[in-house]
Formats: C-alpha cells, sequence, structure tokens
C-alpha cells in the first residue's frame, strides 16, 4: 500500500533521513516513535510531497510519489495529521473534517459520510460536538 524505498531528504543543506525505508501493507496500522528531532516528521512531510526527497522512491499502491505534487497525493487518499491543532478556527468541527476528505476527491458523499460515521464509532467525542466552532 505505501512503501518508502532508500528515501534520503532533509532540509537546505541539512540531512535529516538516511535511507528510511518502510513498507505498510493494506489493513496494517503502524506507528513511529521516537525522541524530537529523530525525523518522525520529516519523513511524514517527505512522504506526503511537502519535501521532495532527495534519493530514494515513494510509492502508494503500485503509484510513484517520490515527485509528485502534495495536492496531488492528497487526491490519492495520502494524508498526514499532525499532532498538533492546526485546524481552521472559523470553521465547524464538521467543516474541518470535511476539509481532509474532500482532499480525496473520487470519493462519493456517501462514502465520505461512512468515513466520518468510522471515525465517530472508534472517537465518538467529537461527535457530539459535529456543528461547535473550532476556535473553542
Amino acid at each position: 500500500m505505501l512503501k518508502l524505498t532508500d528515501v534520503h531528504a532533509g532540509y537546505g543543506a541539512t540531512p535529516i533521513l538516511f535511507g528510511v525505508s518502510l513498507d505498510v501493507r493494506e489493513g496494517e496500522a503502524i506507528a513511529l516513535l521516537g525522541r524530537n528531532g529523530m525525523g518522525k516528521t520529516t519523513l511524514m512531510k517527505t512522504a506526503i510531497g511537502f519535501l521532495q526527497p532527495w534519493r530514494g522512491a515513494i510509492e502508494f499502491e503500485g503509484i510513484d510519489l517520490t515527485r509528485r505534487a502534495p495536492h496531488e497525493i492528497a487526491r490519492l487518499g495520502v494524508g498526514f495529521v499532525p499532532e498538533n491543532r492546526r485546524i481552521f478556527p472559523g470553521l465547524t468541527v464538521r467543516e474541518n473534517l470535511e476539509l481532509g476528505l474532500s482532499a480525496a476527491a473520487d470519493r462519493s458523499a456517501a462514502v465520505r459520510r461512512g468515513r466520518l460515521d468510522e471515525a465517530f464509532h472508534h472517537f465518538p467525542r467529537p461527535a457530539g460536538r459535529f456543528e461547535q466552532p473550532g476556535k473553542r
């Protein structure tokens, strides 16, 4: 499903990733663990196209993502949820969640709603705050 092979990346002339390889198969859930500054966020930013790898390859469902733009990668269904609360405060909880779902343009409204329902099954608290402003 998602495969990174020998990925090298960094910021400016500063290398952060040194040959990272990762293979996530369909149905698997993985966690990246490590202290601050170990490259977890850099790896994710590289996978979603925010950073271009210096070397290596990134594939999603057999499609090469290595040189694609972030919006193209998002439309394929690859996303990133940062640990902080970077939301749009002027939008409701529902609107913020729907923004993430709308990136995959090929998904129907029914499929997107099903994904929200599935998320609320696992995390019921936001469901009760669906129309609450994000700034609260």
